[in-house]
């Protein structure tokens, strides 16, 4: 159900340049009920700016946000200019682009801070009684020096080895010092191929029957997710089995 929050900011930080994350409580005798994938609407003067929620939805009191500060926009420069302590209005949850209560295993597809509803949903799975299916990300981002949110999925991973993830670094070279578990160089629609082709290998299974056995998540910018969304359709993925959400600046 949507309402409105005066929500008070407790925590910013950048994790990446002009990268930030926000985290901010809700009220006193509110609570925020949403389904993982969800997002808020800032309110800055009735002009309302759209960022999806990073935090688990067994998380009732309070919501992060992750947002990349972009030159002239209104909500990202409102935010990173947001003292802390300070409140802002908000509306919401709101949103279709949710995690599935289904058993399938289940791939994620995330570029840039369209990996905030992708968090929410990874950690909120592994937050529900039953966690058993296997969870892949792919995670893309340009060069090394841009790369946030490492600690938090390699977290996770120890924690559940059904979950894996890979940030693949369409500008870098090498992986000279980078953990070659968790990074690949390349784009992201080149480490899903690897991956549905090793599995393919394994399973001795004709390829569109693996690639059916997930779940696909994708988000990011609006030319990420619909070359990512073509090219899973490509390759076979079947559209009932896709669930996207495109970043608008």
């Amino acid at each position: 159900m949507v309402q409105d929050y005066e929500a008070t900011l407790t925590k910013k930080t950048e994790v990446a340049p002009e990268i930030w994350y926000y985290q901010f409580d809700i009220p006193e005798g509110q609570s925020l009920d949403f389904v993982a994938g969800q997002y808020m609407l800032l309110n800055i003067n009735n002009n309302y700016r759209q960022y999806s929620i990073a935090s688990a939805d067994t998380i009732h009191n309070s919501f992060d946000l992750l947002v990349e500060t972009i030159p002239g926009g209104l909500g990202s420069n409102y935010l990173m200019n947001l003292p802390i302590g300070n409140k802002a209005q908000f509306k919401g949850p709101a949103g279709v682009f949710v995690l599935k209560n289904t058993p399938r295993d289940k791939i994620f597809l995330a570029t840039g801070t369209g990996v905030a509803p992708i968090k929410s949903m990874i950690e909120s799975y592994f937050g529900r009684e039953q966690h058993n299916a296997s969870l892949t990300l792919f995670f893309g981002l340009k060069n090394r020096d841009g790369v946030y949110l490492y600690d938090a999925f390699k977290d996770i991973a120890e924690r559940h080895p059904n979950f894996n993830f890979r940030i693949c670094l369409s500008r870098e070279e090498n992986l000279a010092g980078l953990d070659e578990v968790c990074y690949g160089v390349g784009r992201v629609n080149s480490h899903l191929e690897v991956f549905l082709d090793r599995h393919k290998d394994a399973a001795v299974k004709p390829k569109n029957e693996i690639m059916n056995a997930y779940e696909y998540y994708i988000c990011g910018s609006k030319t990420t997710v619909d070359s990512l969304k073509e090219f899973a359709l490509t390759m076979g993925v079947l559209p009932e089995n896709v669930a996207f959400e495109r970043f608008t600046l």
